[in-house]
């Protein structure tokens, strides 16, 4: 945080997340056999990246570290009332355009905006 001149304060965060670290997901059913599901469809096995075997399940995570930056700033008009604006970028930690069960996060940018008043 950086008040540059009097009523203007600028934020900026940085945020490095190492996804790289996750290998693998594994679950192990306490029911086997295609009882537990017998409508699962091949379309969501490619969706969710895990092909059901009943017994011991697993995806693989080739994430990648990511970034996460952020910037606001902050203008008090008087002691009591200010209004703000940021910017937000978060990088996926997925290549393409691939959701992933465990973290299904894609690339994202967020712009807000918003005021104060304190009575």
């Amino acid at each position: 945080m950086v008040v540059p001149v009097d009523r203007l304060t600028l934020l900026l965060d940085f945020h490095w997340s190492e996804w790289s670290k996750a290998k693998n997901w594994e679950f192990i059913s306490d029911k086997s056999g295609a009882d537990m599901n017998p409508e699962f469809m091949d379309d969501f096995g490619y969706f969710y990246g895990v092909i059901p075997d009943y017994d011991k399940q697993s995806a693989e995570m080739r994430w990648k570290d990511t970034w996460k930056i952020r910037f606001g700033v902050e203008y008090a008009l008087s002691p009591v009332m200010a209004p703000r604006a940021g910017y937000a970028f978060d990088q996926s930690a997925m290549d393409g355009k691939v959701i992933h069960p465990v973290n299904p996060d894609l690339d994202q940018n967020i712009i807000s905006s918003g005021f104060w008043f304190f009575l």
